[in-house]
């Protein structure tokens, strides 16, 4: 019988391999220049606090105009932008932004930055693509230092600090922390306290805050306890502040592991801690008030 020939011999496949790979080392020598000049944009508007929120904005149009003549090559009209387009002006303002666009293959004539590359230019859909990605995410990088910036403003202890980029998520995690753990000895003290749990709660379901996150992840111990302790005191001192309860009941729902042993345990205890702080002092008379209500003619 004949023998079956083999669709590819091992010399093809190394050659498929070689091939693929030079392919491959192309495609990211193509990308290096968008590389770096993404990663300047993003290191120069990072230490300007001052500049977060229209850097983040502007930024965020950076994407789009990248985005769109990726995702519709064929498009003519958004491979071209008018200078003096109010919007555009403002944008190519932007520390960095300029240079991204031509990293991406835009170039200047006397009224248009113009992009000039044929619908079927896969590479160069990809290199637009992957750059709309890199500027997405300095985007949520400027929005979270946005949130950090205005809350170090809010806190005379954090704003009297210069400002330095690199571990600004750090230093708020631990300050918020820090206030939370702090003990409440009276109503004004705990009252103190929310609007840190309000910050930590944000801190923890907000998307665009990842490196708080980051931060906050090997403190989850110390996070547990301090809300723990938190619900306690609010609870006994009979607030009526029901967000701030729900609030820190979503942060310690997020901290616990679902699925686990510990996790259950740890939820059972602290309900019953938290029955027991609802509790008034031994010999007191507990007050129970049940509304009654009408439904369905009952």
């Amino acid at each position: 019988p004949n023998r079956c020939v083999p669709l590819y011999t091992r010399a093809d496949r190394i050659a498929n391999q070689m091939s693929a790979a030079a392919s491959s080392s192309s495609a990211d020598a193509a990308y290096a220049p968008v590389a770096r000049a993404v990663e300047a944009m993003r290191q120069s508007l990072r230490e300007a606090p001052e500049r977060f929120a229209a850097a983040s904005k502007d930024v965020g149009v950076l994407q789009k105009l990248l985005r769109n003549p990726a995702d519709q090559p064929e498009e003519p009209r958004f491979r071209k932008l008018k200078l003096t387009n109010a919007t555009v002006a403002r944008v190519l303002a932007t520390t960095g932004v300029r240079e991204v666009l031509e990293a991406c293959g835009f170039s200047a004539d006397a009224e248009h930055l113009e992009l000039r590359m044929e619908a079927t230019d896969t590479a160069a859909v990809a290199r637009l693509s992957s750059a709309a990605e890199a500027v997405e995410a300095a985007q949520r990088m400027l929005q979270e230092l946005h949130w950090i910036a205005t809350v170090r403003d809010e806190v005379p202890s954090l704003a009297a600090r210069p400002w330095a980029a690199d571990g600004a998520a750090h230093a708020l995690v631990q300050a918020c922390l820090a206030a939370v753990s702090a003990p409440a000895s009276d109503p004004l003290a705990l009252a103190a306290k929310i609007p840190w749990v309000r910050r930590l709660n944000r801190l923890m379901f907000s998307a665009e805050l990842q490196e708080c996150r980051s931060s906050l992840s090997p403190l989850a111990s110390v996070a547990i306890v301090a809300l723990q302790t938190t619900s306690l005191e609010l609870i006994r001192v009979g607030a009526r502040d029901v967000r701030s309860l729900v609030e820190v009941s979503q942060c310690l729902a997020q901290l616990w592991p679902p699925g686990e042993a510990r996790t259950l345990d740890a939820r059972l205890d602290f309900a019953f801690a938290c029955m027991e702080a609802a509790l008034p002092p031994a010999g007191e008379p507990l007050e129970l008030r049940l509304r009654l209500g009408r439904r369905g003619g009952l």
